[in-house]
């Protein structure tokens, strides 16, 4: 039942990109129900003795709290009434333009996007759970990476042969904004750069793990021991060199999205994950050093190639100069104007408005801060914003402690800290993490790195008789992978 769940949830995250990448309602609603059924199947087994807790509840407590405690209050938000001077202010100027008395009103100017961000939210983290459990098995893990990295890849590839037959549409719909830029089935030319990088990721994370295997003897497990000079051969020329192809569509892909962004956060996060690979051991320094070589190589021929653009754009780029300044500076004074309570978690749209100044000249709807930290902290309040960062911290602080502890599979440690590198960089200057597509597979990355980040003898689960999967009462104690 395991394998079953596990294979519907990367079916899932696989056609998350397809509807505009689940960045509509009925979209992200979708995606929040099947989420829902999923989680309320894996329950029934653990129930029936048909699935394990492979990461018991203790082991992540933490941060189960602190995300927790961040959605409470989100809650509280959006439904506990308060009096001034708790309550947001407009709720009283709308009150007494209408000739009425002011009451007790919530902290969220919008309680319906705040429910809705909360329900975003909770199917991220049912995402992250499910990997977390399953994700656990070594085997099912290393399918989850192969799933995703060729379901981005064929992405990329969707978007090239529209993007040189000249198809300006998304789907059969023709395009209403980002005319020239390659977008795939995303709307943002920024949101598709993201996913895109972070398929590159997944890419290059198997071409590592081939390498390993290639040039270590094959330690990860029994059967690769075996593994002579044509076998490794082998598995340089077909595992390998199909993620190489694979890294080269996508960067391919990202380049002509011409996504600045995009384009330097991957980047920086290729580096990383070299880097993460060569303090486990998974590479050595001199093939460590030879595949930043070889990806500085291949990234300057495809800039070459394809990047023309992009480099014209990130030439003339100034994050803090110009229209996005002014949005930066504007989004801190409301952060300052509630810096406890916020204005209500997802409602930056309505919480904005009164804030907007003739310095932002456009005739546009700033929905989002461009700057996830910021947004965060103008929603939920600098303590709520704090925990969410502590709860992130917390996990990548476990993986880290995993690329060195663990004596195998440590790629997917190393895989989460490189993508969540490529996030964080991104979404200081940008909002692409409001694709639940992207979300969504950050968060199943994240769940595999941190069920994949402890030794394999350190978390046991009690099993009787033959049957792997049995949870009832017994006295032996099975590792986990």
């Amino acid at each position: 039942m395991s394998d079953r769940l596990f294979q519907a949830l990367l079916i899932l995250l696989c056609l998350a990109p397809l509807p505009f990448g689940s960045h509509r309602p009925w979209a992200w609603s979708l995606l929040s129900l099947l989420t829902g059924l999923l989680l309320c199947a894996w329950g029934y087994g653990v129930l029936q003795n048909r699935v394990r807790l492979a990461v018991p509840l203790r082991t992540v407590a933490p941060v189960l709290i602190l995300s927790g405690a961040v959605l409470i209050w989100a809650t509280v938000q959006a439904l506990v009434p308060f009096s001034r001077p708790f309550a947001h202010p407009l709720w009283a100027e709308a009150a007494a333009a209408l000739g009425q008395k002011p009451q007790p009103a919530v902290i969220s100017l919008d309680p319906a996007a705040t429910w809705g961000a909360i329900q975003r939210c909770l199917t991220y983290g049912g995402i992250f759970w499910l990997a977390l459990q399953l994700g656990r098995d070594r085997e099912r893990a290393y399918l989850g990476l192969h799933w995703l990295a060729r379901a981005a890849v064929l992405y990329a590839v969707y978007g090239l042969v529209l993007f040189f037959a000249g198809v300006e549409a998304i789907l059969w719909f023709p395009k209403w904004a980002y005319f020239g830029d390659l977008t795939a089935t995303f709307v943002n030319r920024n949101a598709f750069a993201t996913y895109a990088g972070l398929g590159l990721l997944l890419c290059l994370a198997l071409a590592i793990h081939a390498l390993y295997r290639a040039t270590s003897g094959g330690r990860s497990s029994s059967d690769d021991r075996r593994l002579g000079l044509r076998d490794r051969v082998s598995i340089l020329i077909t595992e390998a060199g199909t993620a190489g192809v694979g890294i080269i569509l996508l960067g391919t892909a990202i380049l002509l999205s011409h996504s600045r962004g995009g384009f330097m956060a991957t980047a920086i996060s290729m580096i990383l994950l070299i880097l993460a690979g060569a303090a486990a051991g998974l590479i050595a320094r001199r093939w460590a050093a030879l595949l930043l070589t070889g990806m500085l190589t291949l990234g300057t021929i495809l800039v070459i190639v394809s990047g023309e653009t992009t480099l014209e754009r990130i030439a003339e780029s100034n994050e803090l100069e110009g229209e996005r300044g002014f949005l930066f500076s504007l989004t801190g004074d409301a952060i300052l104007d509630a810096p406890w309570t916020g204005h209500g978690f997802g409602a930056y749209l309505a919480s904005f408005k009164p804030y907007r100044s003739a310095d932002l000249s456009r005739e546009v709807l700033f929905d989002y801060a461009h700057s996830m930290p910021l947004e965060q902290a103008m929603d939920l309040g600098i303590p709520a914003a704090l925990l969410w960062l502590t709860a992130l911290l917390l996990i990548l602080g476990r993986c880290a402690i995993g690329l060195i502890q663990r004596r195998r599979s440590q790629i997917h440690p190393a895989l989460a800290i490189a993508s969540a590198g490529l996030l964080i960089t991104h979404n200081l200057f940008d909002f692409s993490l409001a694709n639940p597509a992207i979300t969504a597979l950050a968060a199943y990355l994240t769940g595999v790195g941190l069920a994949q980040s402890w030794p394999s003898g350190e978390l046991v689960t009690p099993v009787t008789g033959s049957d792997p999967t049995d949870l009832s009462a017994g006295t032996v104690a099975r590792p986990l992978e």
